[in-house]
C-alpha cells in the first residue's frame, strides 16, 4: 500500500530525525483544556457585549501572533532556506535519486584500504576498497542525495582525507574530512 511506504527515504539523517519528531503524537490534557474553555466562556459572559468585541479583537490578535510565531519557528527549524551544511569549497556534485559514487585512493604499500564516513557510521571496516592496480584502490558506493564527509582508512589504523576531494572545514575532533555531495534528481 502507498500509505505504508516510507516517504523519508530521500532525506538526510537530520531531516529524517526532524520528521520523526514532528510525527510524534503530543499528549493533550483534555481536562485542563476543557477547564480553560469553560473559564473563557464564563469571562465572556461576565464582560457582556462590549467585552465580547474586545475579546474577539484580542483572540484575533493572539491568533495572528501565534500564526506568525509558528511560521518563524518553522522557518528557523528548516534552516531559514539556507543550507548550513554546504561546504565552503565547491564539491563534486553527483545528480540522481541514488547515485553510485566511486571513491579511489592511490596508496602505495598499503595492504588494505577502506572508506569510513557519515554514510556508514564512520565504521572503518564496513566499506573496504578493492585493489584495481598495484597502488590504486577503489569502491563504488550507492548514496542518496545529501552531503557526506569521509576519510580513507589505510591498513586499519591510518586515517587520511581524500586528496582528490574538497575538504570539510573541520569537525569537533580536529580532523579534516573530505566532502562529497550527491544532488537529488530534481537539482540542477
Amino acid at each position: 500500500m502507498a500509505e505504508d511506504m516510507d516517504d523519508t527515504e530521500g532525506l538526510d539523517a537530520a531531516e529524517q530525525q526532524l520528521v520523526a519528531q514532528l510525527r510524534t503524537p503530543i499528549a493533550v490534557d483534555t481536562d485542563a483544556f476543557d477547564g480553560r474553555v469553560m473559564a473563557a466562556v464564563q469571562r465572556e459572559r461576565a464582560f457582556g457585549r462590549a467585552g465580547r468585541r474586545a475579546s474577539h479583537r484580542m483572540v484575533a490578535a493572539t491568533t495572528v501572533a501565534g500564526a506568525a510565531l509558528a511560521a518563524v519557528i518553522a522557518f528557523v527549524m528548516i534552516g531559514g532556506g539556507v543550507d548550513r551544511t554546504a561546504p565552503e569549497h565547491p564539491a563534486k556534485v553527483v545528480h540522481s535519486a541514488l547515485s553510485t559514487v566511486r571513491f579511489t585512493l592511490v596508496a602505495s604499500g598499503a595492504s588494505q584500504v577502506a572508506v569510513a564516513g557519515s554514510f556508514n557510521g564512520w565504521n572503518a571496516t564496513a566499506t573496504p576498497l578493492r585493489r584495481i592496480d598495484k597502488n590504486t584502490w577503489a569502491a563504488d558506493i550507492p548514496l542518496g542525495a545529501g552531503r557526506y564527509v569521509y576519510q580513507f582508512v589505510i591498513d586499519g589504523h591510518r586515517w587520511v582525507p581524500d586528496p582528490q576531494a574538497p575538504r570539510d572545514p573541520g569537525d569537533d575532533f580536529g580532523a579534516t574530512n573530505s566532502v562529497v555531495t550527491v544532488a537529488g534528481s530534481g537539482s540542477a
